[in-house]
């Protein structure tokens, strides 16, 4: 386990931009409107950078002895606050909270928000994909464009899971089993949730993936990669827009449903859905994030 660190210690005379950056993420103000939040950062990690973590706990979770259930989310900085994000908007996980604790089965979880930098792409990139390609070193991103080369995802996964998860299970209190235990991210975070419970079901019980990317260029590895999970004791919840880049995800993702459920995923642990007229976007996101929570923790 790593430890969480509270203070930087300057080595050299000068600060980097890496080193200006971590500052900027240690000393972070992240708001709610509803529950609470309490920022991490992790000094030193299997991804070789330092990496921010954002904990939104529930309302009365202060003031109560009750046991959670825990959502790991990736690219943290788009989930609670539009206002430190890039573009202005966020998932509104905290909003999206607020209604469905009006919900009589809901059980309200966690939210661990893992945040993501420059390298996201190749860190939620699968690793397996390059098992069912001999032209891997010269595949390129098909939305991105970059050469793929190194795929990071599995020094990410050692991470959750190694490291991250024990630390949250160490110090909030949690319902740590598979069961209550769920991976969630949009796009390529939607790749890595998948990727997620195919190498650590003893993990995660539960996958949601908002605008899959089902990537024209890279289907049939995909295709292959999903055929060889056993996929019969995970929940998989799995979406997509049909406008801007969730349009070119059509049609390799209308095979996507059938492909789970011939891996073992039963039907009644699998919701596949599309949403005409949305788009690839936080905004987009936020408007349907209740439904796969609501999947994921309305027992």
């Amino acid at each position: 386990m790593f430890a969480i660190v509270l203070m930087a210690v300057c080595v050299v005379g000068c600060r980097s931009t890496q080193e200006n950056d971590d500052s900027a993420l240690r000393d972070r103000r992240v708001s709610v409107s509803y529950g609470t939040v309490e920022t991490l950062f992790f000094d030193q990690t299997p991804l070789h950078r330092a990496v921010a973590v954002d904990v939104w706990l529930p309302e009365g979770y202060l003031t109560t002895d009750e046991a959670y259930p825990v959502c790991y989310m990736h690219d943290g900085q788009n989930c609670l606050d539009a206002t430190t994000t890039w573009n202005g908007q966020s998932w509104e996980i905290d909003e999206a909270m607020d209604s469905l604790s009006k919900l009589p089965d809901f059980q309200m979880p966690l939210v661990v928000c893992i945040y993501s930098n420059e390298d996201r792409m190749r860190e939620l990139m699968p690793a397996d994909y390059k098992t069912y390609t001999t032209l891997w070193n010269r595949l390129r991103h098909p939305i991105m464009g970059h050469f793929i080369r190194y795929a990071g995802s599995d020094e990410y996964l050692s991470f959750v899971c190694d490291s991250l998860k024990p630390f949250i299970d160490t110090h909030y209190r949690t319902l740590s089993d598979r069961k209550h235990t769920a991976v969630m991210g949009s796009s390529m975070g939607a790749l890595m949730s998948l990727y997620a419970v195919q190498q650590r079901p003893d993990i995660f019980g539960t996958a949601m993936g908002l605008s899959f990317p089902a990537f024209k260029g890279m289907w049939d590895i995909q295709k292959k990669a999903i055929q060889s999970a056993r996929l019969d004791s995970v929940r998989l919840y799995f979406d997509n827009g049909t406008e801007d880049l969730d349009a070119t995800f059509f049609p390799m993702f209308d095979e996507l449903e059938d492909l789970l459920k011939a891996q073992g995923c039963e039907e009644s642990d699998l919701s596949v859905q599309v949403f005409e007229g949305k788009g690839h976007n936080e905004d987009a996101w936020s408007q349907r994030v209740v439904i796969p929570l609501s999947f994921a923790f309305g027992y």
